[in-house]
Protein backbone atom coordinates (compact mmCIF):
# COMPACT_ATOMS: atom_id res chain seq x y z
CA UNK A 1 0.00 0.00 0.00
CA UNK A 2 1.43 3.16 -0.88
CA UNK A 3 0.60 5.18 2.39
CA UNK A 4 2.11 2.44 4.43
CA UNK A 5 5.53 2.82 2.07
CA UNK A 6 5.36 6.70 3.10
CA UNK A 7 5.35 6.03 6.68
CA UNK A 8 8.00 2.92 6.15
CA UNK A 9 10.85 3.65 8.57
CA UNK A 10 13.32 6.92 8.18
CA UNK A 11 10.06 7.96 5.51
CA UNK A 12 8.32 10.59 7.30
CA UNK A 13 8.88 12.83 10.27
CA UNK A 14 6.17 13.92 12.88
CA UNK A 15 5.68 17.56 14.24
CA UNK A 16 3.43 17.63 16.90
CA UNK A 17 2.34 21.06 18.46
CA UNK A 18 5.45 22.70 18.42
CA UNK A 19 7.40 25.25 15.84
CA UNK A 20 10.36 23.95 14.37
CA UNK A 21 12.47 24.09 11.18
CA UNK A 22 13.33 21.02 9.24
CA UNK A 23 15.73 20.22 6.19
CA UNK A 24 14.10 19.56 3.04
CA UNK A 25 17.13 18.23 0.36
CA UNK A 26 15.93 18.52 -2.92
CA UNK A 27 14.83 15.38 -4.43
CA UNK A 28 12.59 14.66 -1.43
CA UNK A 29 8.31 15.68 -1.36
CA UNK A 30 6.57 17.57 0.96
CA UNK A 31 3.20 15.77 2.14
CA UNK A 32 1.06 17.14 5.03
CA UNK A 33 -0.61 14.64 7.22
CA UNK A 34 -2.56 14.08 9.95
CA UNK A 35 -3.48 10.87 12.05
CA UNK A 36 -7.01 11.47 13.52
CA UNK A 37 -8.17 9.85 16.98
CA UNK A 38 -4.32 8.46 17.72
CA UNK A 39 -0.64 8.70 16.93
CA UNK A 40 1.49 8.01 13.75
CA UNK A 41 2.22 4.67 15.60
CA UNK A 42 -1.32 3.85 17.02
CA UNK A 43 -2.11 4.17 13.36
CA UNK A 44 0.87 2.02 12.17
CA UNK A 45 0.29 -0.56 14.65
CA UNK A 46 -3.74 -0.56 14.66
CA UNK A 47 -5.06 0.56 11.07
CA UNK A 48 -2.08 0.13 8.81
CA UNK A 49 -4.55 -0.24 5.78
CA UNK A 50 -6.24 3.07 6.75
CA UNK A 51 -10.00 1.64 6.97
CA UNK A 52 -12.57 3.61 8.44
CA UNK A 53 -13.87 1.34 11.25
CA UNK A 54 -14.53 3.54 13.65
CA UNK A 55 -12.63 3.52 16.86
CA UNK A 56 -9.38 3.28 14.99
CA UNK A 57 -7.28 6.59 14.42
CA UNK A 58 -7.40 7.15 10.10
CA UNK A 59 -4.32 8.43 8.33
CA UNK A 60 -5.29 11.71 6.18
CA UNK A 61 -2.80 12.97 3.50
CA UNK A 62 -2.75 16.01 1.19
CA UNK A 63 -4.35 13.91 -1.47
CA UNK A 64 -7.89 13.39 -1.51
CA UNK A 65 -7.29 9.96 -3.56
CA UNK A 66 -5.16 8.83 -0.81
CA UNK A 67 -7.54 9.72 2.02
CA UNK A 68 -10.07 6.87 2.94
CA UNK A 69 -13.13 8.79 2.31
CA UNK A 70 -11.78 10.06 -1.14
CA UNK A 71 -12.44 13.74 0.87
CA UNK A 72 -9.87 16.56 0.68
CA UNK A 73 -9.18 17.14 4.44
CA UNK A 74 -6.80 19.97 4.25
CA UNK A 75 -5.93 23.26 2.06
CA UNK A 76 -4.01 26.15 1.60
CA UNK A 77 -5.59 28.96 3.68
CA UNK A 78 -3.14 31.12 2.82
CA UNK A 79 -0.23 30.60 0.37
CA UNK A 80 2.03 30.41 4.04
CA UNK A 81 -1.37 28.26 6.30
CA UNK A 82 -2.92 25.01 6.05
CA UNK A 83 -6.18 24.17 7.97
CA UNK A 84 -7.60 20.81 8.37
CA UNK A 85 -10.60 18.49 8.95
CA UNK A 86 -9.95 15.95 10.87
CA UNK A 87 -13.16 13.55 11.02
CA UNK A 88 -14.02 11.02 8.35
CA UNK A 89 -16.29 12.01 5.54
CA UNK A 90 -15.78 15.69 5.93
CA UNK A 91 -17.35 16.10 9.51
CA UNK A 92 -18.32 19.71 10.16
CA UNK A 93 -16.22 20.80 6.91
CA UNK A 94 -15.51 24.03 9.18
CA UNK A 95 -11.36 23.45 8.53
CA UNK A 96 -10.14 24.74 12.11
CA UNK A 97 -9.30 21.51 13.93
CA UNK A 98 -5.65 22.02 12.79
CA UNK A 99 -4.45 25.42 11.43
CA UNK A 100 -0.39 24.79 10.56
CA UNK A 101 1.40 28.40 9.61
CA UNK A 102 4.78 27.55 7.56
CA UNK A 103 7.20 29.25 5.40
CA UNK A 104 9.91 28.23 3.41
CA UNK A 105 13.35 30.08 4.19
CA UNK A 106 16.37 29.93 1.99
CA UNK A 107 17.84 27.84 -0.07
CA UNK A 108 21.13 25.97 0.76
CA UNK A 109 22.87 25.23 -1.90
CA UNK A 110 24.90 21.73 -1.01
CA UNK A 111 27.08 19.69 -3.67
CA UNK A 112 27.54 20.19 -7.36
CA UNK A 113 26.17 16.67 -9.33
CA UNK A 114 28.03 15.18 -12.39
CA UNK A 115 24.93 13.65 -13.93
CA UNK A 116 26.50 13.37 -17.57
CA UNK A 117 29.74 14.46 -18.55
CA UNK A 118 29.34 18.40 -19.51
CA UNK A 119 25.70 18.81 -17.30
CA UNK A 120 26.27 19.12 -13.75
CA UNK A 121 23.02 20.01 -11.43
CA UNK A 122 23.18 21.97 -8.31
CA UNK A 123 21.54 19.46 -5.02
CA UNK A 124 19.89 22.17 -2.94
CA UNK A 125 18.24 21.96 0.30
CA UNK A 126 15.15 23.66 1.39
CA UNK A 127 14.33 24.89 4.67
CA UNK A 128 10.30 24.42 5.99
CA UNK A 129 9.50 26.55 8.90
CA UNK A 130 6.40 25.32 11.12
CA UNK A 131 5.44 28.70 13.04
CA UNK A 132 2.86 27.47 15.81
CA UNK A 133 0.23 25.20 15.34
CA UNK A 134 -3.32 26.87 16.25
Amino acid sequence: MLLQAAFSEGRYQTMIGSSGTYNVPSGFYIDWYLISGGTSQDWLMNNPDNRMDGGLPVAFVSYAQANPDGLHHNYHNSPNEIVWEDTPGGGDLDYDDLVVPFNFGGITPNTVVEEDEGNESQDNTARLRILTFL
